[in-house]
C-alpha cells in the first residue's frame, strides 16, 4: 500500500460564518485558526488536494488529520467532516470529535483502512471534484478553532 503523504488544501470554496476561514489559517499549525461561534453548525467547504493519484489505483482508506480547541473551556467544541466526490452533490457519512479545552487537539478520523463508506476510483479525488465539508459549532458561547486540516489517501497501485 502507498500515500499521497499529507495534503493542505489549495482553495477555500466557501466559508459559511467561519471567521478567518483561509488557506493561510488552516494550513498551518502557528495558532492563527479559524473559529465559529456557538450554535448551529457551521460549513465551510475546501478543495483543490491536488493527490497527483495515478490512473487505475485502488482506494484503500483516507485520513484526516487536525488540530482544533475550544475558545471557553467550560465548552464543548465539535468538529464535523465529511468528503465528497462529486463537488458537493453528495458527502459521506459524517465523523466527528469533540474537544472540552482551550488546548489544541490533534485528531485522526478515518484511516489507512476507512473509505468513509464507500468504493472511491482515482478521478474523484482530482482538483474540483473531491471536495471536504468542514462543520463547527461550540455550546455554552464558546467558539469551535480549527487551526490545521490535512488530508491523506492511501492506495494500491494495479500488479
Amino acid at each position: 500500500m502507498a500515500d499521497t503523504g499529507f495534503k493542505t488544501t489549495g482553495a477555500v470554496v466557501s466559508t459559511g460564518t467561519w471567521s478567518n476561514f483561509t488557506t493561510t489559517r488552516i494550513n498551518t499549525a502557528d495558532n492563527s485558526r479559524a473559529t465559529t461561534t456557538a450554535g448551529t453548525f457551521d460549513a465551510a467547504t475546501i478543495n483543490n488536494f491536488s493527490f497527483g493519484l495515478s490512473s487505475g489505483v485502488t482506494i484503500d482508506g483516507i485520513e484526516v488529520n487536525t488540530e482544533f480547541s475550544n475558545s471557553l473551556g467550560t465548552a464543548t467544541a465539535t468538529l464535523q467532516i465529511s468528503l465528497s466526490w462529486n463537488n458537493g452533490t453528495n458527502y459521506t457519512a459524517t465523523k466527528s470529535d469533540t474537544v472540552t479545552s482551550t488546548t489544541d487537539k490533534n485528531s485522526t478520523l478515518g484511516g489507512a483502512t476507512d473509505t468513509w463508506g464507500r468504493s472511491w476510483t482515482d478521478s474523484e479525488f482530482a482538483n474540483g471534484t473531491f471536495l471536504v465539508k468542514v462543520e463547527g459549532k461550540t455550546t455554552a458561547g464558546g467558539s469551535c478553532r480549527l487551526d490545521f486540516f490535512q488530508i491523506k489517501v492511501y492506495y494500491t497501485v494495479p500488479s
